[in-house]
């Protein structure tokens, strides 16, 4: 069996499952962590608002997409200043979400700022 270097292992999941980095926004990038490196309790406070999304109704949609926001965001900082630029708009928080949901999924995250 071949060996390995934790070092290694670390930079595939870090490679994997690193975070989500929004560029252009003022104040900064904001950065969205990966559902896998969230806390149990926000991983499962996320799962049960992506299921609430496929059953509400349009009105209440805005407000669970700016929750999924909010919960990935790393910080409140982050959360605050992405959705003061994306404003009432739900198609751009649904495409953000979508986008970032594919890239975590396939293992595609931005590169950590060095």
């Amino acid at each position: 069996m071949a060996n390995i270097q934790f070092d290694d292992i670390r930079q595939a999941a870090e490679e994997k499952y690193g975070p989500y980095i929004i560029e252009g926004i003022p104040g900064g990038n904001v950065t969205l962590l990966n559902a896998i490196r969230l806390p149990k309790s926000k991983r499962m406070r996320l799962v049960k608002l992506q299921s609430m999304q496929a059953k509400e109704m349009v009105k209440e949609q805005d407000q669970l997409l700016r929750d999924m926001l909010q919960l990935v965001a790393a910080t409140a900082d982050d959360a605050q200043r992405l959705l003061a630029v994306v404003g009432d708009d739900s198609a751009l928080m649904a495409e953000l979400l979508n986008d970032y949901g594919q890239k975590a999924q396939s293992g595609n995250a931005s590169p950590s700022p060095s």
